[in-house]
């Protein structure tokens, strides 16, 4: 399975051939077979802080079907640690084997000291 650290997430977040593919699945959605469902929220004590679950499948030419998962914590600011953290796994379509791991820490700019 292929594992994409932050670092290298980065520079596909940058990278003109990501962003080119990126705009291609986007001008494609309509034409192609696409399921989105919608997103369960999981939801704590604190009504801040929340977790997102988004699975996806784009078909043919993609083929590409996976799960984003996002906890989002935006007091965490307050200690100096991100505010999100997100997972997204990627699975072959014909086997349902996981072949991508990408994680990111999500960072919001504004740090607080104590």
């Amino acid at each position: 399975m292929l594992c994409i650290s932050d670092e290298e997430c980065n520079y596909l977040i940058e990278n003109v051939e990501a962003i080119n593919c990126i705009e291609k699945v986007l001008n494609s959605i309509g034409t192609v077979f696409l399921s989105q469902p919608l997103k369960p929220y999981l939801k704590f004590e604190n009504p801040n802080n929340r977790i997102i679950a988004m699975p996806a499948y784009l078909g043919d030419p993609f083929n590409v079907c996976g799960i984003k998962w996002i906890a989002s914590f935006p007091d965490n600011l307050m200690i100096n640690r991100p505010r999100a953290h997100c997972i997204t796994i990627l699975n072959d379509t014909k086997t349902g084997e996981p072949i991508c791991r990408c994680s990111k820490r999500c960072c919001n700019k504004k740090i607080y000291s104590k």
